[in-house]
């Protein structure tokens, strides 16, 4: 696996969407992607040295991991989790939740108010 296929499983992996990624830079031997949140935002590298080993990094607001192994010991599951585990500590943005039966009562007053049905 190389690094570009590395990083991308990772951030599904991690359930970063594209539109919070920012990639820095993309190359044979490392790449450098920034995650943007919505109070801060972290960094995820991967460099693969000369001799062989790759250096993963993530940096985020309380959040500092490195891991310094061969691509293929990368994917074993324990250190995979933890990379990955890591990526997910480092998001700072919750999901959009509509209560939809709230605005549809809100909807319902701003018409009755419009028409002068107060009631």
């Amino acid at each position: 696996m190389d690094v570009r296929n590395f990083v991308e499983k990772v951030l599904a992996s991690a359930k970063i969407p594209r539109s919070r990624c920012k990639v820095l830079q993309w190359h044979a031997d490392y790449a450098v992607v920034e995650i943007n949140g919505d109070y801060c935002s972290s960094k995820l590298v991967v460099l693969v040295r000369p001799d062989g080993l790759v250096l993963v990094q993530v940096r985020g607001a309380g959040v500092l991991v490195k891991v310094y192994a061969p691509m293929e010991s990368l994917l074993d599951e324990f250190i995979f989790s933890d990379i990955v585990e890591a990526v997910e500590s480092a998001k700072d943005w919750q999901p959009v939740v509509v209560d939809w039966a709230a605005l549809a009562e809100e909807l319902e007053d701003c018409v009755a108010v419009e028409l002068g049905v107060a009631g």
